[in-house]
């Protein structure tokens, strides 16, 4: 299932309208967010997003962020012969 993030400009404003890959990571909640927000957020999932286009960092977002879309999209990306999606 394809997913969007709910509030793209607060992860990063260049992510907003984008295509990108979610991928699951081993990341922890508890090593990647304050500690105020652990019992809040310990049951959520950390993933790892590739965004199209956007190759200077690396996006971690919770799944809570994420809004699922009513279709797949699929984008080739020529420069790294691969399919996101």
């Amino acid at each position: 299932m394809s997913q969007r993030l709910k509030y793209p400009i607060q992860v990063d404003q260049r992510m907003d309208g984008q295509v990108c890959r979610i991928t699951v990571t081993d990341y922890t909640i508890k090593d990647n967010i304050q500690s105020q927000y652990y019992d809040e957020l310990k049951k959520d999932h950390l993933y790892q997003i590739e965004v199209l286009g956007i190759t200077d960092r690396e996006f971690l977002v919770l799944h809570s962020q994420l809004i699922d879309l009513k279709e797949d999209i699929v984008v080739f990306d020529e420069y790294k012969n691969r399919i996101l999606g």
